[in-house]
Order: C-alpha cells, then structure tokens, then sequence
C-alpha cells in the first residue's frame, strides 16, 4: 500500500512565472521574427513561497534554488535565455543584513515594547533600487487579494524621514545601504608601522642576519591582501539557455540564494510568429529540507 505524504511535508517548492517581456515575452504573443529583452525583474522567493502555500516564510534565510525552463517550447524558438543573479553567500553579505536587523530592532525597541507587532511582521528587504522601482514577479495564476509582503521601513528620529533596506548600493534618500553601511562600521585602518628598513639592531654581531632578508619580511605583507577600505560584492551568476548553437541547457544546478532574492534578466529571439502561450514559463525550485519543507540555514540573527 503507497503511503499519503503527511501535510507537514507536503510543501510546494517548484514555482513558476511568466517572463515579463514588453510583448508578453516567454507566455505571450510574438508576431514575427523578433528578440524580445532583455528584460529585468526580481523575484523574492520567500514572498512566493509564503503564497503558494499559505504559511509565512521568512526572508532572513539563505535556499538553495535552481531555475529551468518549463515548456513547452516552440520551434519557431531559435534562442532564449534566463540569467538569474544572486547575492554571494558570504560573511560581508550575512554580516550586513545581521547588523540592519540588530538596528532595526533597537531602533523599534520601545514602540515593540508598547504595542507589540503584527502576528505576520517580519524583516524584509530589497535586493537593490532597482527592485524597489521595477517589477517584482507573482507566481503564475496565484491571486493576492489581500495578502501583505511590506519591505521594512524605519522612521528616524527626526519623525519624518522614512528610508527602506537594500543589499546593493549606497544609503540614499529612499533606502539604507546594508552592505554600505555595514562598509562604514568595518572600515580597515591601517595601523601597520612602516617598514623601518633593513637595519637589524646589532647585526655586526650576528653574521647569519642578512639585512636583505629582514628588509623583505617586512615588506611583503605589511598591507592586507584585498581592498582595506571599501568590502566589495561580486554577484553570482547563473544562466539557463536554448539554442544559439550551444548546448541546451534547460535546468540549473541549485545554489545559495541570500535572502531568497533572485534578479533576472530574459530574452527571447523567434524565427517567425508564435502564438499566445506557445512558449511556456520558467519556474524556480527550493530544495527539500528541514524549515516548513524547504532547506534554507538562517542568516544568522533572527527576528
């Protein structure tokens, strides 16, 4: 007899959306023998998998995602690709959102402390302006009516000023620049003394002392080896492509995905007219795991 999957672990992780080209792009009509994008929109998984399966997600976790075409494809397709970039799963990254939390926390101490928070608050950011302008994609025919995903905003003591939080990009009128910010708390000084030279106190007296030698010692690592004033970011890259006389490939490998927050850019490149639907949509899917069925490790401080 075939077991029933218990409903605890009965958890949707593939998800799928519609590229969101100015014709319609991968799910809608192209006329003729046209490219379509590239195009760039944000998907923030924790939001979608929140609605697709009626339980909140938290955003301060690190899945592990990958993406793929889902069909089906025309044959008037004779390129198309998905590019999806993430934030690097590293120390600077989860550094920069564990101290934004640890303010946004103080910063709301008391008010907390008087009315409590909404049963569903939680510490949401961007992955960068362009999120907080652009488009953020929905999963394909879910309707939100009124389901809430709030980026967190704070107030400042001047009471008037509202600035919102994103990983990438300097603090702005709109938005606090985490990993800027954390920059300007972790800042390298060097405080290395100059390399006093070759001259070795008494060296008349030891033969075996090459000054050369000292002098070198001295020298070669007397500055850290990587940038001592600014942490810099490198964005993670992951493409799925059709055609273009490469090797196809419709499905990625999983990797980390800090904070669920995905950027995609897509482009489409036809042979002819395609009819509405004909190509089909891409889908991002979670791996299995121990946190309400998907795996994703915290970043570290929790709400």
């Amino acid at each position: 007899m075939r077991l029933i999957e218990t409903a605890a672990g009965a958890t949707q992780r593939k998800i799928h959306y519609a590229l969101g080209n100015d014709s319609g792009g991968m799910v809608g009509t192209l006329g003729s023998a046209e490219t379509e994008g590239p195009d760039t929109t944000y998907v923030d998984i924790f939001k979608d998998l929140s609605l697709c399966n009626h339980r909140l997600y938290r955003q301060g976790r690190v899945p592990m995602v990958r993406i793929g075409f889902a069909g089906p494809l025309a044959p008037q397709v004779t390129s198309a690709f998905v590019m999806c970039q993430t934030l690097p799963n590293t120390w600077i990254v989860r550094k920069a959102h564990q101290l934004a939390l640890k303010e946004y926390l103080r910063a709301t101490k008391e008010e907390r402390r008087r009315s409590g928070q909404a049963r569903w608050h939680d510490f949401k950011v961007y992955y960068e302006d362009g999120q907080r302008s652009g488009t953020t994609l929905a999963p394909v025919g879910i309707t939100l009516n009124n389901a809430e995903w709030n980026y967190s905003a704070i107030t400042q003591d001047d009471g008037s000023t509202t600035r919102k939080y994103k990983f990438i990009g300097s603090t702005d009128s709109n938005c606090f620049g985490m990993v800027a910010e954390y920059d300007s708390q972790a800042n390298t000084i060097n405080d290395v003394p100059e390399n006093p030279g070759g001259d070795v106190p008494y060296g008349d007296l030891h033969p075996d002392v090459q000054a050369a030698n000292a002098d070198a010692l001295l020298d070669e690592g007397d500055f850290p080896p990587y940038n001592d004033n600014t942490l810099q970011l490198q964005e993670q890259l992951t493409i799925v492509g059709i055609g273009s006389g490469k090797t196809d490939k419709l499905v990625s490998e999983f990797f980390p995905a800090p904070c669920g927050l995905l950027k995609f850019s897509t482009q489409v490149v036809t042979s002819g007219d395609i009819g509405v639907d004909s190509i089909g949509t891409f889908f991002v899917e979670v791996m299995a795991g121990d946190y309400k069925g998907i795996h994703a490790t915290p970043m570290g401080l929790k709400l």
